[in-house]
């Protein structure tokens, strides 16, 4: 299983847990329902008592945000710890400048999530991984068409999903397939993530997958395209370094998030 869910109903437990995440302030995702598929972001700020009542306040929340809250009956909030999530059904007692107050709820769900949990890129945070035993030649028909000035691009292939362990990464020039075969260890490969300094990390080639897609043109003519996958371990890896994709992750996981 991909993940294992428990049930947490002990009310001095769920105050307890609320007010760590509080303390922490922790990033927030709040689902305003299945049919809308509207995330909305915030930050958990503080646990407040009143009347015997627990209220949580969530700040940080957009004016598009709070005005897509406003006469909702039950919302999901949802606390990603990375390997953990923490979320629960509530619904917004009150909505102040920037932030919203909802209710503590009955209980609360714990997602334990599979030691390294993939996450796809998306365009606005697309990123790249630069191997360094791969460097075509500019005379390589195999490999990306490049420009004199644009030389140090040609060995960045595509990430399509990353997690703590690894990644998954594509590209549609057969030279990388010569070079990238399971087994192999480039030892100073570099992950480019947007407004990052690259960073230095080791990888090995874990598993290589060659696709065949059938894709229609506009005039609806059928041709076919060719790409080439590979899955790569993370070696080496630095605190630093996993601090630095460890951030990526959580803005991946929060970018379709208003």
């Amino acid at each position: 299983m991909d993940q294992n869910e428990l049930k947490i109903s002990n009310p001095q437990r769920i105050v307890r847990i609320l007010k760590r995440i509080s303390q922490a302030r922790l990033p927030v995702l709040i689902r305003v329902s299945s049919q809308e598929n509207v995330l909305i972001r915030g930050r958990a700020s503080d646990l407040l008592a009143d009347q015997s009542m627990f209220r949580m306040r969530i700040s940080n929340v957009s004016e598009s945000g709070a005005k897509k809250l406003e006469d909702k009956k039950s919302i999901q909030i949802e606390f990603v710890m990375m390997s953990t999530k923490i979320s629960f059904v509530s619904y917004v007692c009150q909505i102040d400048q920037n932030s919203i107050l909802v209710a503590v709820p009955e209980y609360l769900l714990s997602i334990e999530r599979r030691k390294n949990a993939r996450h796809n890129s998306t365009k606005d945070f697309s990123s790249y991984i630069a191997m360094d035993i791969w460097q075509p030649g500019s005379d390589d028909l195999a490999a990306p068409p490049t420009m004199s000035h644009y030389r140090d691009l040609i060995n960045h292939i595509s990430i399509v999903d990353i997690g703590m362990g690894g990644i998954c990464a594509v590209t549609r020039f057969p030279s990388a397939s010569l070079i990238l075969r399971r087994g192999v260890i480039d030892d100073h490969a570099k992950l480019i993530f947007p407004m990052q300094q690259p960073l230095k990390i080791g990888l090995e080639i874990r598993w290589t997958k060659k696709i065949k897609e059938q894709v229609k043109d506009v005039d609806g003519f059928s041709r076919y395209i060719r790409s080439f996958r590979f899955g790569g371990e993370f070696i080496f890896q630095n605190e630093d370094a996993k601090l630095v994709i460890r951030q990526y992750i959580q803005n991946l996981m929060q970018a379709e998030a208003i």
